[in-house]
């Protein structure tokens, strides 16, 4: 059983979101304020909303500033996500707003998560700063190439609780946008596991899709990050639209099984990305038309359910040249890489 905590970064916004995540079974959410459309007295409502809904509450800052990290550890966030750290000063700001005495310069006042000062242990200011410094984790990103290199010795800063992985914005960085499977991307995220470990930081990892999730609890991560709510959202949805369409009108008599019926599904749309991906001259709104389709793709990929329908093909009712040919994983793969590939491409002309 993997033992790595589970989270997702927050986008939607919402209290009844909020609370129905902590109906999933997740660890932990990250309210993201630096994508997210999120002002300070909204983060402060979904905070008190996953922690009644026994979530614990990150927060995604949007600056590297003594107002951006007050302001969220005083409204009660129990863990600051620092993004676009470029140098070890920086860090070392960030421990300076973040912590009491001795480790940093944090200003005092009590607020909601001791009760204004009502409860004890905001009796004793030595307690209570301990307290807050306990309650609250500073994890900045590793998501730049100077980040990297720094790496070691922000990991080994006093104060600093963890480091997360921005496998995305890292790889653009390094000049191999969102080519996750390149050998420089994968050195460099064993790089940042290593210095964790060595220092005794926790690790944190962003994760796309569930075998990339897997993968790094596997490799050791503490902790992997999935997705974004809007987009498994999106994508479940999707999901039970697709498997309700292949249901309209089925004759258990006459009509070939559910999973028979997703691969002929899948391979149709394995032939359109082909026969796209064929011709020189595609544009990338023909390309971009097609985003919906290789993301349903990709997704049945991802989760591996293509491998079962194959192995619940009991029957053998599959054609052989179709279990030999393009619905295969090196198929399934090599198109998806090379549709990603030609869509980077003209999208950039």
């Amino acid at each position: 059983m993997r033992t790595a905590s589970f989270g997702t970064f927050f986008e939607m916004g919402g209290r009844g979101v909020m609370e129905a995540l902590g109906h999933t079974g997740l660890d932990y959410v990250i309210i993201d304020t630096e994508h997210g459309p999120f002002s300070e007295e909204t983060t402060a409502d979904l905070i008190v909303a996953a922690e009644n809904s026994g979530l614990l509450p990150y927060v995604r800052i949007n600056g590297i500033s003594r107002h951006a990290v007050l302001r969220m550890l005083d409204i009660g966030a129990r863990g600051l996500i620092v993004p676009n750290i470029r140098s070890v000063d920086q860090v070392k700001e960030l421990v300076d707003y973040s912590r009491f005495p001795p480790l940093g310069r944090r200003g005092y006042c009590p607020n909601r998560t001791t009760g204004w000062g009502a409860n004890p242990q905001a009796q004793d200011v030595f307690s209570y700063m301990a307290e807050c410094d306990r309650r609250c984790k500073l994890i900045p990103q590793c998501e730049t190439r100077e980040s990297l290199e720094h790496i070691e010795e922000i990991a080994a800063l006093p104060g600093v609780d963890g480091i997360f992985i921005g496998p995305c914005d890292l790889s653009i960085d390094l000049g191999i946008p969102l080519q996750f499977d390149d050998p420089l991307l994968t050195a460099s995220i064993e790089r940042i596991l290593r210095a964790c470990r060595e220092y005794g930081k926790e690790s944190y990892i962003f994760a796309g899709n569930l075998n990339d999730a897997v993968k790094w609890a596997d490799r050791g991560f503490d902790s992997v990050t999935f997705s974004l709510d809007a987009s498994v959202f999106i994508q479940a949805y999707r999901n039970l639209l697709h498997e309700f369409r292949q249901e309209e009108n089925f004759d258990e008599e006459k009509d070939p099984p559910l999973q028979i019926r997703r691969i002929m599904h899948f391979e149709t749309i394995l032939h359109e990305l082909q026969k796209l991906l064929s011709d020189p001259a595609v544009t990338f709104a023909a390309l971009d038309a097609c985003r919906a389709k290789a993301d349903e793709l990709a997704a049945y990929y991802a989760g591996e359910e293509w491998k079962r329908d194959f192995a619940d093909d009991e029957a053998g009712l599959l054609p052989k040249d179709l279990r030999r040919g393009v619905l295969s994983e090196d198929g399934i793969s090599n198109v998806l890489d090379d549709y990603r590939d030609r869509l980077t491409e003209t999208g950039a002309e």
